[in-house]
């Protein structure tokens, strides 16, 4: 009989630790991720970014919460949630995607094997699904990449040597702010379109 594990137990079977702590040991602590963590702390929570939602006339943006996750954000009660639970700050994120962007490897040290990031980038998805997606990462075009929750987005240009990393709170957004990823990632592109691996 087979057993079927969430993808994000299968480090706590593996190594016998925590889910979260499993993160810190392996992950976060060695690249330097000081600001990441799945519960704030009460100076983290000082610089958190609020999140917002359009207004019921769709002409506004209002206060939210983060829909998936209870309150207090630093209460340790609530388990880690892999889905929409990770808070982080951009440098930190741009340490991560510059270890995976260079195969598993950051600053000299190696984190990843090369054959592992390759096979979370490439597409596990079957050839009959439109949109590619590895193991954690969408992936196409010659890139790879996360979207979060309230619209956050890490992207990977492997064929620029191009990372892009789009943090906002948003759930939703009136008008023409949909667009504003795409933007960004456009203006971006432009600025360093003489970028090459």
């Amino acid at each position: 009989m087979r057993v079927f594990v969430p993808l994000w137990e299968t480090p706590q079977v593996v190594s016998k630790m925590p889910y979260e702590t499993f993160l810190d040991k392996r992950l976060f602590e060695l690249l330097g991720m000081k600001d990441t963590t799945f519960w704030p702390s009460d100076s983290q929570l000082a610089r958190l970014a609020k999140p917002y939602k359009p207004n019921a006339k769709k002409d506004n943006l209002e206060p939210t919460t983060i829909g998936q996750l209870t309150y207090p954000l630093n209460d340790r009660k609530r388990g880690p949630m892999p889905a929409g639970g990770l808070f982080s700050t951009a440098d930190d994120i741009s340490k991560f995607c510059r270890m995976m962007l260079n195969k598993g490897t950051f600053e000299g040290k190696r984190y990843l094997s090369e054959n592992a990031v390759a096979e979370m980038t490439k597409k596990q998805t079957a050839e009959s699904i439109k949109d590619g997606y590895g193991l954690g990462f969408s992936t196409g075009g010659g890139s790879f990449g996360h979207g979060g929750a309230l619209a956050t987005n890490m992207t990977i240009d492997t064929n620029r040597g191009l990372i892009t990393v789009f943090l906002v709170q948003h759930a939703g957004f009136p008008g023409d702010g949909g667009k504003s990823h795409g933007e960004f990632k456009k203006a971006v592109e432009q600025a360093y379109s003489g970028s090459k691996k």
